[in-house]
């Protein structure tokens, strides 16, 4: 078993996680070191290094997220969503606060649920978690033949053979969740996070099936020694293409980004990839990928921010800002080239990592999505990594298997006020 270690996160709340290959994008110039320290230290996990500075934990496409613990203020046991750390925090303490808060549909009755069953597992301070189910989401299904009980929180169906021990004690249970993260503080707004959460010390309470995020054990899944040269030459290539973009070039590059307005974020590089994604393509080279990309960036202006004023001479103003802008990434256009390489490259170094990771996960609870084409197998939403010197965690996410999914596939989970 593997033991619960939690690290400290530089952030103060794991609200929201970023994919590797966007670390340039989110830290510059030293995102480029990040990505690759980041490689090496999950690679050398994987291959059976004494030095581990990196944990993994296991990511569930769970829905909704839920933050649950005392309240340092009042001593009171609460549930939320993300609108727990927020200026006027959304603390539900009791049922009425369900509709004082504006609480309605699927999430008011799955809060409801976790008010009353959440407080049985004696937790100290505050945790993180994903709900996975509540007991009338649960239903059996035949697959090839096999009968299993599924779930469905979000874009991902869970199933588990209905004979097995877990089957049993999720079947008995009216919630169940996986916590991810700690917080600790004597207020909620100041408080800080930790990845991970130790549930061995909850206590056991049959109506409330709970299990931690943790990568159980590594062990079983270690990358072989011509595997781990062969990662190791592509971590050389990551690194030269990475010392080919200067500071200056990468400072350059994210100022334009830093200069565009709400109406034309749409533009940046993230955007670009997105919508990639969501056609199941990436670029072949950063090459191809950077002409690509400043079509995309003129194109965005020219349907989304110009076509939208009447007057010629805003027309006139916003053309004119397009083509600022378009000439100062034209003249980064070799480091934008090995940007984009940069990106593709890491892309390809994580799927490895993924791919690897995938055949140690818990084949007790199997991963599905259902879609026009019936019940077909997929592979597990992703993972963390966490870095256990700085705190930093990225994910390990296959974006064009289930990003393109998250995209594409209908959820079970709908939105509402929270």
């Amino acid at each position: 078993m593997k033991e619960d270690v939690l690290v400290e996160a530089k952030v103060n709340k794991n609200l929201h996680l970023e994919h590797l290959e966007d670390n340039p994008l989110n830290f510059g110039y030293t995102g480029i070191s990040k990505t690759i320290d980041f490689l090496n230290a999950t690679i050398g996990l994987l291959s059976g290094s004494a030095n581990k500075s990196v944990d993994v934990t296991v990511k569930y496409d769970g829905a909704p997220a839920i933050f649950c613990g005392t309240d340092p203020e009042d001593g009171k046991f609460f549930v939320g969503t993300k609108s727990v750390f927020s200026k006027n925090a959304k603390l539900v303490k009791r049922e009425s606060d369900l509709d004082k808060y504006g609480f309605s549909g699927q999430l008011k009755d799955k809060l409801s649920i976790a008010l009353k069953e959440l407080p049985k597992l004696g937790i100290e301070g505050v945790l993180q978690g994903d709900m996975m189910f509540t007991s009338d989401d649960i239903t059996t299904k035949k697959i090839n033949g096999e009968p299993y009980i599924t779930f469905q929180p979000n874009t991902i169906m869970y199933a588990v053979p209905s004979n097995s021990d877990l089957a049993s004690k999720m079947l008995k249970s009216k919630i169940g969740i996986i916590f991810h993260t700690t917080y600790s503080g004597d207020k909620l707004e100041d408080m800080k996070a930790s990845f991970g959460a130790n549930v061995s010390k909850l206590n056991k309470v049959s109506s409330v099936w709970v299990d931690d995020a943790f990568y159980k054990d590594v062990t079983g899944s270690l990358f072989s020694e011509k595997e781990t040269s062969d990662l190791e030459k592509k971590i050389a290539k990551l690194q030269r293409v990475g010392n080919a973009i200067s500071k200056k070039s990468m400072n350059n590059i994210l100022s334009v980004h830093d200069e565009l307005k709400t109406s034309e974020l749409g533009a940046g590089l993230k955007t670009y990839f997105n919508s990639n994604v969501r056609r199941g393509i990436l670029p072949k080279s950063g090459v191809t990928g950077v002409n690509n990309f400043l079509i995309h960036f003129g194109n965005h202006f020219e349907d989304k921010v110009i076509a939208k004023v009447k007057q010629e001479k805003t027309k006139n103003q916003k053309k004119e800002r397009k083509q600022q802008l378009l000439n100062l990434l034209i003249k980064e256009k070799v480091a934008l080239a090995n940007l984009l390489e940069f990106m593709l490259l890491t892309i390809d170094l994580k799927n490895s990592v993924i791919r690897k990771l995938e055949t140690g996960v818990n084949s007790k609870m199997e991963t599905f999505v259902v879609d026009n084409k019936g019940i077909r197998v997929t592979k597990p939403e992703g993972f963390v990594a966490i870095d256990k010197l700085s705190g930093g965690a990225v994910k390990f996410v296959d974006r064009l298997e289930f990003s393109q999914l998250n995209f594409t596939v209908d959820k079970n989970w709908s939105k509402v006020s929270s």
